[in-house]
């Protein structure tokens, strides 16, 4: 096949790209090699015979301007679209589209979409686009495993320094997906998902935030945090010292967040193999061969 990947020099895209190299003609749209999603001769210019397009590319800042998130993440799906008129699109959208407050725990695809932050809409009204169009979205779960480390190795280095502490109670739920089994799920949803159809997609393991924190602690060789604070107050604390990317982290470690991946399993046979027990270890063995090297 002659499959188009939109941000495939991102995290995930070169993943992704990695993969389906093995048995495709990959085109690789990227910022990096001048395509423009917001540029309709740009995306025109490389779409002659693709049978498929990945549509990754999306922008998540907490400097840039709404306007410039906005036109990336949603006008430059239309503008996609538009162009692209009768390719399949498989778009790797966020569970971020629920927001941060569940309406059911675990969620699945009927549940409230309900984002919360600005992010979480621009994914949200890009879905709609896509799935509008008859394309596929999966909603995945944060993203962990190689090169991943955005996020994660601040808390590493907190935890590290027994500066970490846990946000309310510690007991609210988290799932996290490895990147092993998102490319998995891409896979899965080129061969046997339904157009017009959405998909959560996370690792099978639900950790409450304390197990996660201690799961790393343990990795890592440190103890675990016992303090804990709340969650209004320590973004408060972040927001008053101009850190609005720990607001996010914040935010996401605190929320209450499991969801249902039942229609993934039955409808694209998808089934999460790393455990998080493993994947997370892989992630702290990374951590710490890059602090050896910063040496």
């Amino acid at each position: 096949m002659r499959i188009l990947v939109t941000g495939a020099g991102g995290r995930i895209g070169t993943h992704l790209v990695k993969e389906l190299e093995k048995e495709n003609d990959v085109i690789i749209f990227d910022r990096k090699n001048g395509y423009d999603l917001l540029n309709k001769d740009s995306i025109n210019s490389v779409l002659k015979d693709v049978d498929l397009i990945y549509h990754l590319a999306a922008l998540v800042s907490y400097t840039e301007s709404k306007d410039l998130i906005w036109k990336i993440n949603v006008e430059g799906t239309r503008n996609l679209l538009n162009v692209a008129v009768d390719i399949p699109v498989i778009y790797m959208s966020s569970t971020a589209v629920y927001g941060k407050k569940l309406s059911k725990i675990p969620a699945d695809e009927n549940s409230s979409l309900k984002p919360t932050d600005f992010y979480g809409k621009t994914k949200l009204e890009a879905e709609k686009l896509v799935l509008k169009s008859n394309g596929i979205s999966l909603r995945c779960a944060d993203i962990y495993g190689p090169g991943f480390e955005e996020g994660y190795f601040k808390v590493f280095e907190l935890l590290e320094r027994g500066k970490m502490v846990i946000f309310g109670s510690g007991k609210n739920k988290i799932q996290y997906l490895h990147i092993n089994d998102a490319i998995n799920a891409l896979f899965l949803a080129k061969d046997r998902g339904k157009h017009g159809e959405a998909y959560n997609i996370t690792g099978s393991d639900i950790m409450t935030q304390q197990e996660s924190l201690e799961l790393v602690c343990k990795y890592l060789g440190v103890e675990a945090p016992k303090k804990h604070i709340s969650p209004w107050l320590a973004k408060l604390i972040a927001k008053m010292k101009g850190k609005e990317e720990m607001v996010a982290y914040i935010e996401k470690l605190a929320a209450d967040r499991a969801f249902d991946i039942s229609k993934a399993k039955s409808e694209l046979n998808f089934e999460p193999k790393v455990k998080y027990k493993t994947g997370v270890e892989e992630v702290v063995e990374e951590y710490k061969n890059r602090k050896k090297t910063a040496y």
